[in-house]
């Protein structure tokens, strides 16, 4: 997230976005179009809903993150694996296992332990109402987001579910681009070296190498697993 809100202090959030996702489409499509048949025939729409939350999660986030402190949009998402596992049993009546609940419990006791530290001895700036908003609203995208992914996961691998996450975000990002004033007023002259190193990281290593990863602990394990690495990069965000 401080990677993020720093890049998009230097793109408008559409643009950042879209160039994100192109960044990391560029850097997968060499991999699945060598070891990767693409298809649309199984679970189509719900894997286009997939796309979609995807997408709104990545742009509302980078439009939230840019009214909100650093600190306060990781503490917003500390509930993910919380609302992952009501809404797993709410929609499928997935259970978890009693060392689950155990682990859930551990983990939201340590990280807001270590948050509230990171609290009384940087200090906190809780942003605005419409950031913190936003950025609620991206961790509920992202919620179901893991959770239908842990069902069509089954029938996709990782790289064909990222590289339709990407692909359907830039052209989401594409599309808004044409609507919004600011973003179609933006010059690459406004951003220095800094930035589109920012750009570059974010588009390679929290894009590309993030959600495989994240995807193929999800087929691997379950969504509520893979849900749980939001702790340590909520640990490090301040």
């Amino acid at each position: 997230a401080a990677v993020v809100k720093f890049t998009v202090s230097q793109f408008p959030p559409i643009v950042f976005v879209a160039l994100r996702a192109l960044i990391a489409f560029v850097i997968i499509s060499p991999f699945i179009l060598k070891t990767t048949r693409l298809s649309f025939e199984k679970r189509m729409f719900s894997l286009l809903l997939v796309n979609f939350l995807f997408a709104i999660n990545w742009l509302i986030f980078a439009i939230g993150v840019q009214r909100t402190s650093v600190t306060m949009a990781q503490l917003i998402y500390v509930p993910t694996s919380l609302t992952v596992a009501i809404i797993s049993f709410l929609m499928f009546r997935d259970r978890l296992t009693k060392n689950q609940i155990l682990g859930l419990t551990l983990t939201l006791i340590g990280a807001l332990i270590l948050s509230l530290g990171s609290i009384r001895d940087q200090g906190i700036t809780f942003g605005t109402p419409f950031g913190n908003f936003m950025v609620a609203a991206g961790m509920f995208c992202w919620t179901f987001y893991l959770v239908l992914s842990g069902k069509i996961s089954k029938i996709y691998s990782p790289l064909t579910i990222i590289f339709y996450n990407f692909v359907v975000t830039f052209i989401l990002g594409s599309a808004l681009f044409l609507l919004d004033p600011n973003s179609r007023n933006f010059t690459f002259g406004d951003v220095d070296q800094t930035g589109f190193l920012g750009l570059a990281y974010v588009g390679i290593f929290s894009s590309a190498i993030y959600f495989y990863l994240n995807q193929w602990l999800i087929k691997h394990t379950s969504a509520f697993v893979s849900s749980l690495q939001i702790y340590p990069v909520t640990l490090i965000a301040g």
